[in-house]
């Protein structure tokens, strides 16, 4: 009888502990995770201001690129909607790469939207063999000026930052389907709950989540359509295609407070369809200071760059023409 007891005993203390240490699932905040990880999105959305920083990595390997390249992005910057219903954002990239022979190449850039203005600077550019890279040589140090209202349509993409940070209520009809197709697609698979870590000093809730790409390639449809480009059936046979060979893996953050999407760690990997060969790029990307009042300003001292002028002169004499005709 004592033999069986202890053998009772030492099997009631496997069990517990397998289950404290293995077999135990967190219970999450939420019932539906799907729909809590669209709407945190969504909530970022209609956040008026914030910070952000993107670090990217890659290090790829095989034939298709002739031996190995390895390559780092930083980019960083902020973005504010003002009480005169205009979106400003500023943006610097940093790129780092190292190609098969050990050599570095180095890109900085920085970006500013203000109002209809965008300003640009060029703090270092690489020589790239076969590219003419040289001739922006003199444009590297100085910010530089761009009117957008010279360009037409070429800036629809940039106006779109107007309607970032606007509650939907504020929205026109057009805009208010593509933010409430948020809320009834599906971006994650393979959801779990891990628990609660901290993202810049304020608690956040941590999914594991893997890349829902029928999800995807049904949002990107939807989008097209809301916006009068409905596409055709080759067009979504080939958008399917073309996300058949990605696949993300990682950890999604959602701030406890606000129920916003703060931080989003992970890989995803491309898989050549001919070759079978991988990349993957290492994702980090994070936002802060939500809701802060800040100003983005307009850089004191620059220079006016006619980009009409530049094309123009580009186009019909070359480019070291276009680069003396587009500085006034």
């Amino acid at each position: 009888m004592k033999n069986f007891i202890k053998v009772l005993f030492l099997c009631v203390v496997v069990t517990v502990s397998s289950s404290v240490f293995t077999g135990c699932k967190k219970e999450g905040p939420v019932a539906d995770p799907s729909a809590f990880l669209q709407q945190s999105i969504y909530n970022l959305l209609e956040v008026s201001s914030l910070r952000y920083v993107a670090e990217l990595s890659t290090d790829g390997s095989g034939a298709n690129v002739g031996g190995s390249v390895s390559a780092d992005f930083v980019v960083s910057g902020a973005f504010s909607h003002t009480s005169e219903k205009k979106s400003s954002f500023e943006m610097t990239t940093v790129a780092n790469a190292k190609d098969n022979d050990g050599k570095k190449y180095r890109f900085d850039f920085s970006m500013k939207k203000v109002s209809d203005k965008v300003y640009f600077q060029l703090l270092e550019i690489p020589t790239v063999p076969g590219l003419a890279t040289d001739g922006f040589k003199d444009f590297v140090g100085s910010w530089w000026q761009i009117d957008t209202t010279q360009l037409g349509g070429m800036t629809d993409g940039l106006g779109t930052l107007d309607s970032f940070g606007v509650a939907e209520a504020d929205l026109d009809e057009n805009s208010k389907k593509l933010r409430q197709l948020l809320l009834t697609s599906k971006f994650f698979d393979d959801i779990e709950y891990e628990g609660t870590d901290e993202v810049g000093g304020s608690p956040a809730y941590v999914y594991s989540v893997a890349l829902d790409r029928d999800g995807l390639v049904e949002y990107l449809k939807e989008f097209a359509a809301i916006n009068g480009q409905a596409p055709t059936e080759q067009e979504e046979a080939d958008l399917a295609a073309g996300l058949s060979v990605l696949k993300f893996e990682g950890d999604v953050y959602v701030d406890v407070a606000s129920s916003v999407l703060v931080k989003v760690d992970g890989e995803f990997v491309f898989t050549s369809p001919d070759t079978k060969d991988k990349g993957v790029i290492d994702l980090d990307f994070s936002v802060s200071d939500l809701n802060k009042p800040f100003e983005i300003k307009e850089p004191i001292d620059f220079k006016v760059f006619d980009l009409g002028a530049f094309f123009g002169a580009f186009l019909g004499a070359g480019m070291s023409g276009g680069f003396d005709a587009a500085v006034e």
